[in-house]
């Protein structure tokens, strides 16, 4: 059997009859060329998603989606106002990964909207340090957010 050459590889795989599609991501169109080539990244469709900063207005739901992929059933809604204008006032410069982050934290805090952990048992539960709990949280405005929630601490 002959082997294929790279070229052919991705004629192959780029072809429009192709099932499987070749997904790349790269902050820049300009570094997706440098690693594929200028005919590769010609015939990939281009996706921009725009960085969380310029969707606030999506960011309550993307949010309640991320709180649901973590298991917690609290939504932002939820939060005081005080709190959800400090998720919207926040830069987000990690974008998606930041917010997926603070969202992992959240739900492991709060699994319920009537359920608390302590910091402690969420930080030791993930495997992470405290103050890294306290400090990811405070760098978006979520400082204690859950004592503005009125909930039962779980043992």
């Amino acid at each position: 059997m002959a082997s294929l050459r790279e070229s052919d590889f991705l004629d192959e795989i780029m072809s429009a009859d192709h099932q499987i599609r070749l997904i790349a991501c790269s902050p820049t169109e300009r570094l997706a060329v440098k690693m594929l080539g200028t005919e590769v990244v010609g015939r990939m469709r281009h996706v921009l998603l725009r960085p969380l900063r310029t969707r606030l207005e999506e960011l309550p739901e993307i949010f309640d989606q991320l709180l649901a992929v973590h298991a917690s059933t609290l939504r932002t809604h939820q939060l005081s106002t005080q709190h959800q204008a400090a998720l919207k006032g926040h830069a987000w410069p990690n974008n998606f990964d930041e917010l997926d982050q603070i969202a992992r934290y959240v739900a492991a805090i709060v699994p319920t909207p009537t359920q608390i952990r302590s910091v402690v048992q969420v930080a030791t539960a993930l495997g992470v340090g405290k103050t890294g709990v306290y400090d990811q949280l405070q760098s978006v405005g979520l400082s204690k957010f859950w004592e503005s929630l009125q909930v039962e601490t779980l043992p």
